[in-house]
Order: C-alpha cells, then structure tokens, then sequence
C-alpha cells in the first residue's frame, strides 16, 4: 500500500504547525506525529474509518485533536484527500437525514455556545 496526500492538505498541515509551533513548539510536533501515526495506520487498515456520505469516501477521527481525515482507496493507494476542524461543526458525523450519531442530550450552555457561533470561513 502507498500513503498519498494532496497538495493542499499537506500545506494545510504545515500552516497548523507553524501556527502551534509559535506558541508550543512540542505540542505542534506532537500534533503532527498523531496525525502521521493515524495516517500511517491506513497503510495496514485501509478501511478502518467510517465511510462517509460520498461513496468511496472515508471519514477517520485522529485521537485528541478536533480534526477529521477524509481519505479514499483506490487500489493499492490510499488518498489523503482533506482535514476537517471539526470542533465548529456538529453535523460531520450526521449520516443521512434526520439520522443523528450522537444523541446525547445537550445543556443549555452548549446549546448557547452552538447559537452564538459564526458559521465556519470557506
């Protein structure tokens, strides 16, 4: 198996460590080695993610940061197509309409904080 990764997704990954690195110079490198090992997981679990809405597509949560990977496998390869933040956007892991993964009850202090959020800049 081979790990690819678009463009723009690696150069996302960089800004990020460079933006952590200027405040916590050992969590941005920590950062970016979680996200190499759960990529580099993909190599012998190619489908251990959860497939996504599009067919083809596969959705993977990287432990203790609020990022979502968004890959596909084609063959022999594994795509990395996109990181998703995902800490302003609750809808990520809605399979479908009305279909709700995570049907906790929410407080009324989330329920303030998700009202008073700016929707995320394209």
């Amino acid at each position: 198996m081979k790990l690819r990764w678009n463009a723009d997704t690696l150069r996302a990954l960089e800004l990020i460590y460079a933006f952590r690195s200027k405040c916590d110079p050992a969590a941005a490198r920590s950062f970016v080695f979680r996200i190499a090992e759960v990529t580099g997981r993909l190599l012998t679990l190619p489908t251990s993610g959860r497939p996504g809405i599009t067919k083809g597509m596969w959705l993977l949560a990287v432990p203790g940061t609020p990022y979502v990977i968004v890959y596909r496998v084609e063959g022999e390869t594994v795509d990395i197509l996109s990181m998703i933040y995902t800490a302003d956007r609750e809808d990520i892991w809605n399979w479908g309409e009305g279909v709700v993964c995570d049907a906790r009850p929410r407080t009324q202090a989330a329920r303030r904080r998700t009202a008073n959020r700016r929707p995320a800049r394209s």
